[in-house]
């Protein structure tokens, strides 16, 4: 010690362990005699200490596990090394048989390599089977995800026994409660060694809940699980016409009917907040221009919480066509028109409509009415407007009623018959809201003699039959006269051979009608004497026999079941337009008169054949289809498959190898094998004498994977299943643009092609001269099959003539066109 200060010197000393020297078992949680389901991994590790003579630990020291009874195996592999405590552990998984595993943990000196004291250290462990008696959720639940998408985790469970163990084996079906979602992994599945089993799924591709299931087919009677996602909302990418197009309202008020359309995903699901914008027309293609809700001729419009974005619209003063064309920037189509109609109001004035100069014979009818034009308060013609015509003293009569209303062009006319030479004064008269208006009318009358055609009456000939007839005029002064065809039949031919004026007509085939034609002639005179008339000509159409289009059932046998009923069916139609009547029979006896027929076979011997009759006339000519029906009185099963068929669909076939008592078939489908099957034929698929069967569903889609069953139904009333069988409908594997069909065509043509994924696709038609002729597809479709209808029509409704066009697919990578012909 110095001045209180002490002076202390340290050094730092390090003990090391000795070579290791033994193995040792855990003293506590040590993992010896665990008894677990057979196949699981048991709850605590295996753990031994390896340590040197004086027992301090041994780190980094390999020790090696080794199954030697009950087939069980190392999950961490068969040599694990010691930690900072010289403790070893591993995992072990049992066996698949039921009894006792021994498994031994072995360490050796690294420098002799001989066994450390102790090696090997040996455990027992028991294996068991049990049975079910718990399913827990335990992940997956409560997720979202966009329309048709996977969900990030998959839905799992755990199975336990009655000790709260799992088990392992145990086959876990996932279904489809709610929503088209679907079941993506395999399933059913089994139990791994934690006893826990998973499924991915896809979400529904309709906005709101989805639902699945987990259950366990060999346990029914424990409680099936519910996991619960969401489809959340797509991006929007459809524009989707809802209601007010072609309506017809007043000129200057407002329509009734909001214009609406919606905004909706690639799956229909109505998206919310997207600017929609209406715009008005104002172009060469429309009559009248009118405004939107504000008077704006131009209006964005967010869509709502339903997708629903709409507007008020009120049409322009002048009558006729407006338009109100919407769009959204992204969004197919890429716009909507609106076609609106204005109407003219009321009527409000009225003006002269007749021609100038007016004269006729004193005494006759003038040939030319007196007329005026009602309009509305915008000048569009009105009808309905009442005028009164008034003929003055000594000026002659009218021809009929004196008050007369305006038609649909806002005319009101009358015939004048005069009443002395030269002067002649009438009247029309009206109370309008635009004040009384009167309109004097001033014809001359005069004395000589007009014209006076005479025409044959009227005709009626048939298709190819030359028609001859020779048209003259007189006039009581012998003035010259002159004769002229103002209309005429197409075809029809007006011409003065040998001094005397003739029609010539032949009808073509294509000109039989029921309307009549009309030929119309004017006589004139040397003075302005003029006389007009017509003649009427009916063409007959030659009668063609009713033609058959199809029939149901189209084998001529048809198998009925006892105590049911088959509905017999005929499409017949007639090239001539004419009434069809309908005879049905069965066996000679007539039972019934329309196009349809149920035969009851409860009301027919079971023991015999059947003739079955329908005879179909339109007065003159009749055609005949027949069937042969066995009755015959369910269903032992021989194959049922199924299998996707491009364009058409799943086409399920099968056959069976009895058949007593059967009615036939309902089919059933279901997204996952577990899942709710829905009944997707019409009608009851009958019962045949081969026990072959052929079902096609149409409705089925590309990328998705569905489950079928079919279910027999006899005459009791009891049904037994069949099945399931599984189809994936694969998409194509490449584009593809097919030969339209049928070529050439009139009117209609059907257009196939096949896209391998999701694609923006536009159809368009084209003339020779590469004028688009009209769009048929302008939009986002899924990968598959599809097939667009041409109806010969242009992007106005109008049919287009004969000739060749050229159709063509264009997507984001694939382009390819084809010719076809229009032949009318």
């Amino acid at each position: 010690m110095n001045s209180q200060v002490t002076l202390a010197d340290s050094v730092r000393v390090t003990f090391k362990a000795l070579a290791a020297f033994e193995i040792v078992m855990a003293s506590t949680n040590h993992g010896d005699a665990q008894e677990a389901n057979v196949a699981t991994a048991l709850t605590t590790p295996l753990r031994v200490y390896v340590r040197d003579k004086y027992s301090n630990p041994i780190r980094n020291f390999p020790v090696t596990f080794v199954p030697t009874q009950g087939g069980g195996q190392m999950l961490d592999g068969p040599q694990v090394y010691t930690d900072s405590t010289g403790l070893a552990q591993a995992r072990y998984l049992l066996g698949p048989a039921e009894g006792v595993n021994f498994i031994e943990a072995r360490a050796f000196d690294q420098t002799t390599g001989a066994a450390l004291s102790n090696s090997p250290v040996r455990f027992t462990e028991t294996g068991k089977k049990s049975k079910p008696s718990y399913l827990v959720k335990v992940s997956g639940d409560g997720q979202s995800a966009a329309p048709g998408q996977q969900l990030v985790n998959p839905l799992k469970v755990r199975v336990l026994d009655l000790n709260n163990k799992p088990i392992w084996g145990v086959e876990v079906k996932f279904g489809v409660l709610l929503n088209d979602g679907n079941v993506i992994s395999t399933n059913p599945v089994k139990t791994d060694m934690n006893g826990e089993a998973q499924a991915s799924v896809v979400v529904g591709f309709t906005q709101g809940t989805n639902m699945y299931s987990a259950h366990l087919p060999e346990a029914p009677a424990i409680q099936t699980l519910s996991f619960t996602a969401t489809t959340i909302n797509g991006t929007a990418s459809r524009l989707v016409y809802i209601a007010g197009n072609q309506q017809k309202g007043t000129v200057n008020r407002t329509l009734p009917q909001l214009l609406t359309v919606s905004t909706e995903d690639d799956y229909g699901n109505k998206v919310a907040n997207v600017p929609v914008n209406f715009s008005v027309v104002d172009d060469a293609t429309v009559l009248s221009v009118g405004a939107l809700a504000g008077g704006v001729k131009s209006a964005i419009v967010r869509s709502g919480p339903d997708g629903i974005a709409s507007i008020t619209y009120t049409p322009g003063t002048r009558a006729g066509l407006n338009k109100v064309v919407v769009t959204a920037a992204g969004l197919q189509p890429v716009s909507i028109p609106f076609m609106l109609y204005g109407k003219a109001d009321v009527p409000h004035c009225m003006t002269d409509a007749s021609v100038k100069n007016l004269r006729g014979q004193v005494g006759k009818t003038m040939i030319d009415p007196i007329q005026v034009l009602v309009s509305d308060q915008y000048g569009n013609p009105a009808q309905n407007g009442m005028v009164q015509f008034v003929v003055m003293p000594q000026s002659g009569s009218l021809v009929g009623n004196n008050v007369v209303y305006s038609d649909s062009t806002g005319v009101a006319a009358a015939h004048w018959v005069l009443g002395k030479a030269g002067a002649n004064v009438a009247l029309a008269t009206a109370l309008l809201p635009c004040g009384a208006t009167q309109i004097t009318f001033n014809a001359t009358g005069e004395t000589n003699n007009y014209p006076v055609l005479s025409l044959p009456g009227d005709h009626v000939i048939n298709e190819l039959q030359q028609l001859l007839l020779t048209i003259s005029a007189s006039d009581g002064d012998g003035d010259q006269l002159y004769i002229n065809a103002l209309r005429l039949p197409e075809g029809a031919v007006f011409n003065e051979p040998a001094g005397s004026y003739q029609l010539n007509w032949t009808p073509t085939p294509n000109q039989g009608r029921t309307d009549p034609y009309y030929a119309v002639f004017e006589a004139l005179d040397s003075r302005g004497g003029r006389d007009l008339d017509s003649i009427k000509i009916t063409v007959r159409n030659d009668n063609a026999a009713p033609q058959l289009v199809s029939k149901s059932p189209v084998d001529q046998y048809a198998l009925v079941p006892y105590q049911s009923t088959q509905e017999f069916i005929v499409q017949v139609m007639d090239p001539d337009g004419d009434q069809l009547s309908y005879s049905w029979k069965v066996d000679n006896a007539v039972v019934g008169n329309s196009s349809a027929f149920f035969f009851d076979s409860r009301y027919y011997t079971a023991t015999s054949q059947h003739m079955v009759s329908v005879e179909v006339s339109d007065g003159v000519s009749s055609i005949i289809s027949t069937w042969v029906v066995d009755i015959r009185s369910a269903v032992e099963m021989k194959t049922f498959t199924c299998a996707a068929v491009p364009y058409q669909g799943v086409k399920l076939e099968w056959e069976t190898a009895s058949e007593t008592g059967n009615l036939g078939f309902h089919v059933y489908r279901s997204l996952s094998e577990a899942g709710k099957y829905d009944k997707i034929n019409a009608e009851l698929v009958p019962a045949c004498e081969d026990g072959k069967y052929t079902f096609i569903d149409q409705e089925a889609q590309v990328g998705r994977k569905y489950y079928y069953k079919i279910e027999d139904m006899n005459t009791s009333g009891a049904t037994q299943t069949h099945g399931p069988v599984l189809a994936e409908v694969a998409a194509p594997e490449n584009y593809d643009l097919a030969q339209n069909y049928p070529n050439p065509f009139n009117p209609t043509t059907n257009i196939r092609f096949q896209l391998p994924q999701n694609d923006q696709v536009r159809i368009q038609v084209f003339n020779l001269t590469g004028q688009l002729v009209c769009t048929l597809v302008d939009g986002k479709m899924p990968a598959g099959y599809h097939m667009a209808v041409w109806d010969g029509r242009d992007e106005y409704g109008v049919r287009v003539g004969s000739g060749i066009y050229y159709y063509r697919l264009t997507c984001q990578s694939f382009s390819s066109t084809k010719k076809m012909a229009l032949l009318k």
